[in-house]
Formats: structure tokens, C-alpha cells, sequence
């Protein structure tokens, strides 16, 4: 789906993490976002909560048309059962309010 990372983040990553197999995989197996998170995971860095104020999510890795048709295929494909956070039907309101863009 995505990560934000901060500069300490990348740096334990450089520097610890990217020549380390038991710390970061280093085949291309397994989808990229999943795996950087066990890696951060192990490095020790904590995980932030990306939502605004008001519990919305701010990051959308789908297409516009798949987050927004009501009753559409949103609640079907893998984003719904991956996501970290529980989400309500998103609109455009919330897509122009809280997205990171």
C-alpha cells in the first residue's frame, strides 16, 4: 500500500538493514510494501498512526474509481483485507480532506 519513513528510519535501513538478510529480505519475493514493514519491524522502528483527526485515512493506493463507486468493487479486492486500519465507504470528501498528495 505505501510507507512515509523518517530520516532515522532510512538511516537504520542504510546502515543496518539492507546488507542484513535475517533483517531485510533481499530476494524479490513477497509484495514490497509488506516486506519493508517486517524489516522496519525488526530494526525497531515504531509504527505511526497516518490517519487525520477524525480516524480518516490519508493514503489511497487504488485507482479513484475503485475507492469510490458506492457498493463497487472497494469491499472485494485485496486493499479491504490488508489494511491496517478499518475503514467506512470513502468519499470524495475525505479523498480532498485528508489524503496525502
Amino acid at each position: 500500500m505505501g510507507y512515509v519513513l523518517s530520516h532515522e528510519a532510512v538511516r537504520l535501513f542504510v546502515e543496518k538493514g539492507v546488507n542484513d538478510s535475517k533483517i531485510c529480505r533481499k530476494d524479490h519475493g513477497g509484495a514490497e510494501d509488506v516486506e519493508m514493514g517486517k524489516c522496519m519491524e525488526k530494526l525497531g522502528v515504531k509504527i505511526g498512526d497516518s490517519r487525520d483527526s477524525l480516524g480518516r485515512g490519508r493514503f489511497f493506493p487504488l485507482v479513484p474509481e475503485q475507492h469510490l463507486t458506492p457498493g463497487g468493487s472497494y469491499t472485494e479486492i485485496w486493499f479491504s483485507k490488508e489494511k491496517y486500519y478499518p475503514t467506512e465507504e470513502i468519499n470524495p470528501t475525505v479523498i480532498r480532506e485528508s489524503c496525502i498528495k
